[in-house]
């Protein structure tokens, strides 16, 4: 079976119908035709004798690729010599290999396990050595035992680098941790920062930049989470925990957490709508615009976790600044009086005296008396001072 489209060299033989033998020695003499699908043409190549000796009347031509491109294919022809006959050679061709198994041009090798081992080299004509094809999968599982198993890059035209839609009750982008038989599961997503040698600072565990304009406008949102409208809305961010923290913010020597608003941050708890801790910087700091809240706390229980002195119980060294009547500074040196009023009455003098500690702040011990109220007013006085009012608030 000739292969479709690869140059062939064929025979055909040149009788003599007279003395009945092939005829050596005449291919001057044959006119032939290469008839391609029914088409007739004159072959490209010349013909040649094969052996006059050893096989007198064969003779043989080589076709070109373009005339081997054909289903059938027939060559024919006449001799200007009497009595001498060119006898037709018919060729049907197919579309087959045209090189070993597993070389350029032949069949898929098929290992022991019958698994087709191939490289790509391209994908609907566009080659697969740079980033140009484009393959469209049902489903697509990619694993890699020894590196990075996807890299995704969009590098023009305004291009997504991952776009993902789910479909109806569908998840757009779905990240489960692992489950284990025994023992904790693994992190859904886990984000690491790098870590930086000796005296450099170590990378973001995640960063979001929002985007800058040139001259005038309003920057993009460095991260922005919205919630979805209905007819209760949607929260932008909602952490729940039944039985842990729900938010836990920890920062060993800076900042914990810094949010900077209208609104910096709005929580609603049952027993604390937030917690914070720091071994030595800020747990977190609030900072609102101008006029605005800094922080806006509304809870159950409690808005925000802030430890309120007992009713009925003792309070002692409780610390207060005293300031200078005229420069407004804090001012040493002061014979302190001390008044309290309990829930609504009178001013009444407080059990104890008042103690200066040093740079204009001064403590007095408060007795249970003084503190057997659920709304205490403190008010201290002295000659060439302002008078201190601080209000506190029990719990039971």
């Amino acid at each position: 079976m000739a292969s479709r489209a690869q140059s062939l060299t064929i025979s055909y033989v040149a009788w003599d119908t007279a003395n009945n033998v092939g005829k050596t020695g005449d291919v001057a003499n044959h006119t032939l035709r290469w008839i391609k699908d029914g088409t007739s043409s004159a072959p490209t190549n010349s013909a040649s004798e094969v052996d006059s000796t050893n096989a007198p009347g064969i003779y043989k031509i080589t076709l070109t690729t373009a005339e081997c491109a054909c289903d059938y294919g027939t060559l024919a022809g006449k001799s200007s010599t009497a009595n001498i006959s060119i006898l037709p050679t018919h060729i049907s061709f197919e579309q087959l290999p045209t090189a070993a198994p597993g070389a350029d041009g032949g069949v898929p090798i098929v290992d022991a396990s019958a698994r087709v081992k191939a490289n790509i080299e391209a994908i609907d004509g566009l080659a697969t050595s740079g980033n140009n094809a484009t393959l469209n999968l049902k489903s697509l599982n990619i694993q890699n035992s020894t590196g990075t198993a996807v890299v995704m890059k969009s590098i023009g035209s305004n291009g997504i680098g991952i776009d993902v839609a789910g479909h109806g009750t569908g998840i757009g982008f779905k990240i489960v941790g692992g489950t284990p038989a025994s023992g904790d599961g693994s992190d859904g997503l886990y984000i690491e920062a790098g870590t930086a040698s000796m005296g450099n600072t170590g990378g973001n565990a995640l960063r979001a930049v929002g985007g800058s304009v040139v001259t005038s406008g309003n920057g993009g949102d460095a991260f922005s989470l919205e919630g979805g409208s209905g007819s209760s809305f949607g929260q932008g961010l909602y952490i729940h925990s039944v039985n842990g923290v729900a938010a836990y913010f920890h920062s060993d020597n800076v900042t914990a957490l810094a949010l900077v608003g209208r609104y910096a941050i709005e929580a609603r708890g049952f027993d604390s709508g937030l917690y914070f801790q720091s071994d030595s910087g800020n747990g977190a700091t609030f900072e609102g615009a101008s006029g605005a809240y800094g922080i806006n706390v509304i809870g159950g229980a409690n808005g925000i976790g802030i430890t309120r002195p007992k009713k009925n119980i003792a309070l002692n060294n409780f610390m207060f600044p005293m300031f200078d009547s005229t420069t407004k500074n804090p001012i040493a040196g002061l014979v302190v009086t001390a008044e309290r009023a309990i829930d609504g009455n009178p001013f009444a003098p407080c059990s104890s005296g008042v103690a200066e500690i040093s740079n204009g702040t001064y403590r007095i011990n408060l007795s249970a008396d003084d503190m057997n109220g659920e709304k205490i007013m403190l008010r201290f006085s002295a000659t060439g001072a302002d008078v201190n009012f601080v209000e506190l608030i029990t719990q039971d």
